[in-house]
């Protein structure tokens, strides 16, 4: 049993921040992407792309370690029954119960249900239908958990900051030619969604 709702959560959501983070960091340095211009369609494609990473991610801390980073922070840890770590498959199995049982699919307000349904089963039983055949282990709880929550949170938001500014500089810098203006000029009018792109004039003289 482990009836720590709140931990639990904080746990999980401090994973998936992480796999977020790291995953729009990533997208933005390589295609140069301007998250705050997503629409919704594109908004939910991202979220389910986090959670492909979640099923490849999680069970691989789960079956190594038998935490992931947020467990270990807040001082949780799943073994099976034996007191054993779980293999691939039952930590995969796990999440996929908790993805389609207790996040409703991540399907927008639907998924805040399942959480709130969630978070009565936990106060109520401390077991979750996806730890029915696990062994919840939780230690005491430490403050220093808050503040190294915070502290990543802070960490995470700097660097995701710091990365949206990098993108909106132009991509050449020093002496241009002229393509590598146009490209600057376009470059900035896409990012701001303003004019039209400057094309290249050919040269008629020759």
């Amino acid at each position: 049993k482990a009836p720590h709702p709140w931990r639990r959560y904080f746990a999980r959501s401090f994973d998936f921040g992480l796999i977020t983070t790291c995953y729009e960091v990533l997208v933005c340095l390589l295609l140069r992407v301007n998250f705050s211009e997503r629409n919704l369609f594109l908004e939910l494609i991202d979220i389910y792309i986090c959670w492909g990473l979640v099923f490849l991610l999680e069970p691989l801390f789960l079956s190594r370690w038998g935490k992931t980073p947020g467990k270990w922070l807040f001082g949780l840890s799943i073994r099976n029954k034996n007191g054993e770590l779980l293999t691939f498959k039952e930590a995969f199995d796990r999440t996929l119960t908790v993805f389609c049982n207790g996040e409703g699919f991540a399907i927008p307000f639907y998924d805040l249900y399942r959480n709130y349904q969630s978070y009565k089963v936990c106060c109520d039983t401390g077991v979750m239908e996806w730890d029915e055949n696990f062994r919840y282990e939780a230690k005491p709880f430490r403050y220093a958990s808050i503040f190294g929550y915070l502290g990543v949170l802070a960490a995470t938001a700097a660097l995701s900051i710091g990365v949206t500014f990098w993108r909106m500089n132009p991509p050449n810098t020093g002496m241009l030619t002229v393509a590598e203006f146009i490209e600057n000029y376009n470059h900035q009018l896409d990012y701001n969604k303003i004019g039209g792109p400057m094309k290249k004039k050919k040269d008629h003289t020759k």
